[in-house]
């Protein structure tokens, strides 16, 4: 016999909330131990899927616009940029509190 745990798990497959079925276990729990309204549950939820598909959206973006996580200003090669001098990346490189590191995200 399906429980109704499991009905809800079914439902959120069923209407593609993957966020929500995989943190459902998680805002049952957290509802019946802090005893919360039903609207305080269901903002959680949906929480929790918003920010399932942010991550997810983030991710595809990342993958499809296939940039490097990190890259150092020493390996920065001037003859592929005509748009930055090498006195002006040396500039970048000296701004203080700054490390000559460049992260993308």
């Amino acid at each position: 016999m399906e429980t109704k745990t499991d009905y809800l798990h079914n439902l959120a497959r069923q209407l593609k909330l993957t966020g929500i079925g995989a943190d459902l276990d998680t805002l049952l729990m957290n509802a019946q131990k802090g005893q919360i309204s039903y609207l305080d549950f269901a903002v959680a939820m949906m929480d929790a899927e918003i920010g399932y598909r942010n991550r997810q959206n983030l991710q595809k973006r990342m993958k499809i616009a296939k940039l490097p996580l990190n890259n150092n200003l020493d390996a920065w090669q001037d003859n592929q940029q005509k748009g930055i001098s090498k006195q002006q990346l040396a500039n970048l490189g000296n701004v203080s509190g700054w490390s000559r590191t460049l992260t993308w995200c």
